[in-house]
């Protein structure tokens, strides 16, 4: 019921985009290009990568949430457990009528890479 504190801002970016591929799998490499826009792939970006995930699994451990409740890891994949997760998003997609009627066309906005996304919106619901 209350929003968890990262250490790192990007820690939550991770996670947002993973609600915004809704279950889909990843890979580390567009990981990186979308969260780092100005970095390369390479050892030193996926090392930055290993540190948010280790600061996301701190902070599930610290509230006893084991971290492969939210986060689905293959090899190098990853994806977001949709059946852990409860969202706007979500419930927007599914046609929760009372989130739909709550929608005023904002989207993560501070995430340039959810900008297709919210625009998708807008144009479903003509909002």
């Amino acid at each position: 019921g209350k929003p968890l504190q990262f250490s790192r801002s990007k820690s939550k970016e991770l996670i947002a985009y993973l609600v915004d591929k809704r279950g889909t799998s990843v890979n580390s490499s567009e990981l990186i290009l979308n969260l780092w826009e100005d970095k390369d792939v390479n050892s030193s970006s996926r090392s930055m990568l290993h540190n948010l995930l280790a600061d996301i699994k701190k902070t599930l451990a610290s509230k006893k949430i084991d971290e492969s409740c939210l986060i689905i890891k293959g090899f190098n994949s990853f994806q977001l457990n949709t059946e852990e997760v409860d969202c706007d998003y979500f419930r927007f997609l599914n046609g929760d009528v009372q989130v739909i009627n709550t929608f005023t066309g904002e989207y993560m906005n501070n995430y340039e890479w959810a900008m297709f996304t919210a625009s998708t919106l807008e144009n479903m619901f003509n909002v």
